[in-house]
């Protein structure tokens, strides 16, 4: 049995979540609301931590201090980087950067200094999410992070020029890997 902490941004997302654990219950840890429940024989830690990177790191540092998990999944809605990508396609995170950070020359665009350029996921567990056998279409790559809404053509070509080979953009996911 594995203790496993999800964190999502948003209500919609964590309402359908919710809805498939066992056995829930709710407590509140410092203005968050964590729902603790079981899918199968794990040990489920949900939150939904709000949007943006510091919502995210909050929420991060919460679960971690609370409640000791396993594993950490950052789940939810994202923008799909890659033309190869539907809506509704799932992209499994192999490495997450920041796309609004900038430290300067002497760092790769993304980098926090003194920290890794990219914060990769273990590669067993993408591996295991790539061979689960479902009609949605399952791909792997680069995620890109940052606080700000990418509404706009001229945003995404942007963000493709730092990291062409971005699949998915969001505004949680690096900042949880980095806590």
């Amino acid at each position: 049995m594995k203790r496993i902490g999800i964190i999502v941004a948003m209500d919609k997302e964590f309402r359908q979540l919710s809805g498939l654990l066992e056995e829930s219950t709710t407590e509140q840890r410092h203005h968050k609301t964590f729902t603790l429940g079981r899918i199968g024989d794990n040990e489920i830690i949900l939150q939904q931590c709000g949007i943006g990177k510091v919502n995210s790191t909050i929420g991060a540092v919460e679960m971690i201090d609370g409640y000791r998990p396993d594993l950490i999944l950052s789940t939810g809605v994202a923008g799909g980087a890659s033309i190869s990508l539907n809506p509704l396609d799932v992209v499994v995170a192999t490495e997450c950067t920041y796309h609004d950070f900038y430290c300067g020359s002497e760092v790769e665009y993304g980098q926090v200094m003194g920290l890794p350029a990219r914060f990769a996921a273990p590669k067993d567990l993408v591996e295991k999410a790539l061979s689960l056998q479902t009609k949605t279409k399952i791909v792997s790559g680069l995620t890109v992070s940052g606080d700000w809404f990418v509404d706009s053509q001229e945003k995404m070509r942007a963000i493709l020029d730092h990291f062409p080979e971005a699949m998915a953009v969001d505004m949680e996911s690096c900042s949880i890997a980095h806590t």
